[in-house]
């Protein structure tokens, strides 16, 4: 991903963080508290989100605006901090705050769009500019293989009037087999470049989806839940029971597709993203998984870390392989009656073991692909798109990643992060 694209994901990124955290916290202060863990999700990602598009887009042409952006949104997270503050309180909330937080989250709103279109313009032009370049060069060489060919053509014709009958024929049988090789070399060549401009246009179709998906997906969702919400609390005891369980499912079903878009999201952006490998505290990375899933489960699950692991990888990516991992040993391990979950680094490998529900190991190829699910949803909840990202990350790395599983004994998943790494633990 170059240095554009790079800046224009990272606005996506910190534009959805906030999205999430503005719905959130609408939704609480409507009345309903299941808002509030989305907002609180997003508050712990777009901090660093917003500094690393500061980061990136200094010394450019949007590095003003993004300086402008983190401080509006700054302010506008202030603003709402305090919202969610005295809502919490029981204290009435200050009308003037909620007119002053509309009107700093539509700026930053606006600046956000503002900052994606320009670096989308530039990135087209940037692929315009190379496909001019490109069919340049390929005119410039066809160029100049007829020059070539008709030199070399000039020189054969009168080398071969000077040789005998024999040589020449020796020669223009030879010539005739080159030119066959010419021609199949030309044609490989075309197809060549029909496949390639293919799957450059299937490429910007599936980024266009993905930013479709993005932007025009998640609104209507969000207003769906949002207005679902108030018809429920306006009508209030005028509805049956039906009529608040059908509202509820809507909303459920609004939150469920949400999840699944920012899955597939993930999921399809993961493939783009360069990876800036660096050393990372693989053990103290794994602890601040584990103390995440604590504080927003009511599960209570024992687990162990493996002192001093370390790994030189991109630490963002790892830390998202690492929360799918470890939630997903979580999820199928928090239904026995001592659930426990190990992780460590044996034979080269790092590893994660839990004594949950496990799996048929003769099935073993399909939990790595998007949307299968070996167990029903009305058992474990989830996207099926957690462990296929992680293969994803793990692949982009170099590396592999494999499980051992059987039913009603639990499952360990093994995986490298590259395979010439130099693997470091000091337990």
């Amino acid at each position: 991903m170059n240095g554009l694209e790079g800046r224009r994901w990272s606005a996506e990124t910190a534009h959805m963080h906030l999205l999430d955290m503005e719905t959130g916290v609408r939704g609480f202060l409507l009345g309903d508290s299941k808002f509030l863990e989305p907002y609180k999700k997003a508050d712990l990602l777009v901090h660093d989100d917003l500094q690393n598009l500061v980061t990136i887009s200094s010394g450019h042409p949007m590095g003003k605006l993004a300086a402008k952006i983190k401080q509006d949104s700054d302010a506008w997270m202030d603003a709402a901090t305090e919202m969610v503050s005295t809502r919490e309180a029981g204290r009435p909330l200050n009308a003037a705050l909620l007119i002053s937080g509309k009107n700093q989250f539509d700026t930053v709103r606006i600046d956000f769009k503002s900052y994606i279109d320009h670096e989308s313009a530039r990135i087209e032009d940037e692929n315009t500019l190379a496909q001019s370049l490109k069919v340049r060069l390929m005119y410039i060489a066809l160029f100049g293989g007829i020059l070539l060919a008709m030199l070399l053509a000039f020189i054969t014709f009168n080398h071969l009037r000077v040789v005998s009958a024999l040589y020449h024929r020796a020669l223009v049988a030879n010539e005739l087999k080159a030119a066959h090789i010419v021609e199949m070399n030309t044609e490989l060549e075309a197809r060549v470049s029909e496949r390639t401009t293919e799957l450059s246009n299937a490429n910007k179709e599936l980024e266009a989806f993905s930013y479709s998906v993005s932007h025009d997906l998640r609104s209507p969702l969000r207003s769906i839940a949002s207005f679902s919400m108030i018809l429920q609390q306006d009508l209030g005891e005028k509805l049956d029971e039906d009529s608040k369980d059908n509202l509820s499912r809507i909303r459920q079903a609004a939150s469920r597709m949400t999840e699944l878009i920012d899955a597939l999201l993930r999921f399809s952006r993961i493939a783009r993203v360069h990876v800036a490998r660096s050393e990372v505290d693989v053990s103290a990375m794994a602890e601040s998984v584990f103390t995440d899933l604590q504080r927003d489960s009511k599960s209570n699950v024992e687990h162990t870390v493996q002192p001093g692991m370390t790994a030189e990888a991109d630490p963002h990516l790892l830390r998202v392989a690492l929360e799918n991992i470890l939630e997903n040993a979580w999820k199928f391990s928090s239904k026995v009656e001592q659930p426990k979950i190990e992780m460590g680094f044996q034979d080269g490998a790092f590893f994660v073991k839990d004594n949950g529900a496990g799996f048929e190991e003769e099935y073993v190829h399909k939990i790595f692909l998007p949307f299968e699910r070996l167990h029903k949803e009305t058992e474990f909840s989830g996207t099926g798109i957690g462990l296929a990202t992680t293969k994803r990350i793990i692949d982009r790395h170099g590396g592999k990643i494999w499980a051992e599983s059987k039913v009603g004994h639990g499952a360990t998943f093994h995986f490298t992060l590259s395979p010439e790494e130099k693997w470091n633990s000091e337990a």
